[in-house]
């Protein structure tokens, strides 16, 4: 068993059903199907918006695995890399995305998850790996042609609600 857990959260989707047991398949199945028919999609087309799956994901963890400290390590979404600057700075989805998922691991710890870390992803528009320059997962945009930053609204929530932590 691990004492630890760090792990990366950005698709909460099924990707199969390995168990014995039929009461916890039909609980997979049933969760599998919940999000087929209730999730959103961000810019990418692999990137589901199912906020609660955080919740289900974490509270997972500690029942099977006798709560071991979790830090969630990546959580985040994308905007369409072609996105103009006024437009891509008014990045409402991603405050309302990081609002609902953040509220869904507070409720996990309150039903008793020892998470003990949570990042973004991430602070800024980079390259990614699958989709190069064509999506943009930061909170500061960065102009690509000279380097310039510019904080997208999702950067300022993350800084009210990391002041008002610390008053």
């Amino acid at each position: 068993m691990p004492e630890w857990l760090i792990r990366n959260l950005l698709v909460i989707k099924l990707i199969g059903m390995s168990t014995s047991n039929m009461t916890e398949m039909v609980c997979l199945l049933v969760l599998c199907i919940s999000w087929i028919l209730f999730y959103r999609f961000a810019n990418s087309y692999w990137l589901y918006i199912v906020p609660w799956g955080l919740y289900k994901a974490v509270t997972y963890v500690k029942e099977t695995y006798r709560n071991p400290v979790i830090i969630l390590a990546e959580n985040g979404m994308d905007q369409p890399g072609n996105a103009t600057l006024p437009e891509v700075l008014q990045d409402t989805t991603r405050v309302n995305y990081f609002k609902s998922y953040i509220t869904n691991l507070k409720r996990a710890m309150d039903d008793g998850a020892t998470v003990i870390g949570y990042f973004a992803w991430s602070l800024l528009d980079n390259f990614e790996w699958r989709l190069g320059y064509t999506a943009r997962f930061g909170i500061v945009y960065v102009d690509f042609k000279n380097s310039k930053r510019f904080p997208k609204n999702s950067a300022y929530w993350f800084k009210k609600i990391l002041q008002r932590k610390s008053n």
